[in-house]
């Protein structure tokens, strides 16, 4: 039961990142950064916002974490906690199934733990 409820927390966790995932591209789709010319900036290696024509670009323009909106920064990281514990509790359950349906085959065989002597 245990690892049931844990696949059930992980499922409704990663749905949610999904959700979580189409929110932000629809949020995002159209980020563009522009100087007052109306040029389009583009970030470079190490984040730092450039012209798109210097050398330094690497083509693309993208957000840091830290500069996402609060709401959807908050969602992402509850959503991935959630995540981590539904799957910790799944792995953990099954270890525990597993190891009792183990000791409940040992019994059934006969193999159980030994009386103590009392002599």
């Amino acid at each position: 039961m245990r690892a049931l409820c844990g696949a059930i927390v992980t499922a409704g966790a990663l749905i949610g990142l999904g959700l979580a995932a189409f929110g932000m591209g629809t949020r995002y789709q159209a980020l563009r950064e522009q100087d007052l010319q109306g040029n389009l900036l583009m970030r470079d290696k190490d984040g730092n916002v450039v012209d798109h024509a210097s050398a330094a670009s690497i083509g693309v323009m993208s957000i840091k974490f830290s500069e996402m909106d609060r709401g959807l920064t908050t969602v992402l990281v509850v959503l991935l906690i959630a995540t981590f514990i539904g799957l910790a509790t799944m792995f953990i359950g099954l270890m525990y199934h597993h190891h009792r349906r183990h000791h409940e085959l040992l019994h059934a065989h006969g193999h159980g733990v030994p009386e103590r002597s009392t002599v």
